[in-house]
């Protein structure tokens, strides 16, 4: 049986990079996002994943809904099927432009392939005045 294709990291962060081949940075990996008052754009972030691919051809986005119910998706990403020996993918995706946090939440984070939701994750966003983002 062929192998699947498996979602096998995510991070949220303010940069990810590609160092050379094979080799990644990523700063400041964050769980909780502290804001100087709201409304507040998080275009500064990325949610970034990394797949095993297969053989087909796949669409990744990443979904954002707040708590009181504003949502927002990214563009689709493309994941190419595995050739040679690139077994591996990352995508960073950078929060979308639109996305503006209101007031305090818990941002639900949904990793989406073809359609199908593989991981749900969240991040605290609140406001402290004293904290630069």
């Amino acid at each position: 049986m062929e192998p699947k294709i498996e979602l096998l990291q995510f991070i949220i962060c303010r940069q990810f990079k590609e160092e050379s081949q094979d080799h990644f940075s990523a700063a400041s990996i964050v769980s909780n996002v502290y804001v100087p008052k709201f409304p507040h754009k998080l275009d500064y972030l990325h949610a970034v994943t990394c797949w095993r691919k297969d053989s087909r051809f796949h669409k990744e986005v990443i979904e954002y809904e707040t708590e009181y119910g504003d949502t927002f998706k990214s563009p689709h990403m493309d994941i190419e099927p595995a050739k040679g020996s690139v077994y591996f993918r990352w995508h960073a995706h950078q929060f979308p432009r639109e996305l503006v946090i209101q007031k305090s939440t818990a941002l639900k984070i949904r990793v989406v392939l073809d359609w199908e939701v593989k991981l749900e994750s969240y991040i605290m966003v609140e406001e402290s005045g004293s904290i630069k983002t």
